[in-house]
């Protein structure tokens, strides 16, 4: 994260050599490698956050540097500087990473999407793009770059509300699930202190034992609901299921109601989780953001 200007061209060593300091969170390796880069000083920030925030506010007017791993704004030490610094004077720069195909070859791309599963999207978005570019497809090496940096995938870890922050995934199988949770648990080890609550709603035919054996073990409440189609299993039955293995749950029938019902049980730092269908997700995204529903229905 950046604060105080544009990062400059060329990446995170680009970064280091312009600013006037860098603070690094949990990692004295990191701290080593950025004092080789930095045009200023390496400073460890120290835990928990909020008493390092002083001496980082101290530099203001200049451009400073923070290292630190998980969710740029929303968790860690971003959630910090998010509350004592508007964001017209931040900037997340994102990871880097390389991808190394049969013939191309690129360092330092950079992907906006939540969730370390998104390299490996990338990495065949890439190979495929790669192997329909020859020889009647050209693409330049800037069309790739710009276009990692630019994507967007709506419903996928994505954040629509902040404080308490709401993601939404259309997740509906087992599998998926996986990578929601593991998500959800690097989440929690940037802030431990913070809850998990779900809504969720699944389709009837869907195997939601199976999603709910991934998922619960990173949750704290869980609230059913259901969206308006006829394969969908009702709030009650998905309660019942919940019921059955010990867990206690809210049965909200109605998106918009269980949706309310989230917020008046989370606290400004906890993170509300909605998923088990893309329809689910569709009904929450029109909710929260106020806009139309579209009457075809999968």
């Amino acid at each position: 994260m950046l604060l105080g200007g544009r990062a400059p061209p060329g990446g995170l060593g680009c970064v280091l050599r312009h600013a006037h300091a860098l603070f690094v969170h949990r990692s004295e390796r990191r701290l080593r490698a950025g004092e080789t880069l930095l045009g200023g000083e390496a400073k460890p920030w120290p835990s928990p956050f909020a008493q390092g925030i002083d001496e980082v506010l101290a530099c203001r007017g200049r451009q400073v540097c923070v290292l630190a791993s998980g969710d740029p704004f929303f968790y860690g030490v971003g959630s910090v500087l998010a509350a004592h610094v508007p964001p017209e004077e931040t900037l997340a720069v994102p990871a880097r990473f390389r991808y190394a195909g049969r013939k191309w070859s690129y360092d330092g791309l950079s992907c906006p999407l939540a969730g370390r599963h998104q390299l490996i999207n990338a990495a065949c978005a890439l190979a495929l793009l790669e192997a329909a570019a020859e020889p009647t497809l050209p693409v330049s090496e800037a069309a790739v770059r710009e276009g990692l940096r630019r994507v967007r995938w709506g419903g996928r870890l994505e954040t629509v509300d902040s404080r308490p922050r709401i993601v939404l995934d259309g997740a509906h199988n087992p599998d998926a699930a996986s990578v929601v949770a593991a998500y959800v648990a690097d989440l929690r080890r940037e802030r431990p202190g913070s809850r998990v609550i779900l809504v969720v709603g699944i389709m009837r035919d869907k195997d939601r034992q199976g999603f709910l054996d991934r998922l619960l073990p990173h949750v704290d409440d869980v609230i059913t609901t259901q969206v308006r189609h006829p394969r969908a299993a009702t709030a009650h039955e998905l309660g019942a299921s919940l019921h059955a293995r010990g867990v206690p749950a809210h049965v909200v029938p109605d998106p918009a109601d269980a949706i309310a019902r989230a917020r008046g049980m989370a606290a400004s730092d906890d993170l509300i989780l909605i998923t088990g269908s893309l329809m689910l997700v569709g009904e929450a995204k029109a909710i929260l953001l106020g806009c139309g529903l579209s009457p075809l229905r999968g």
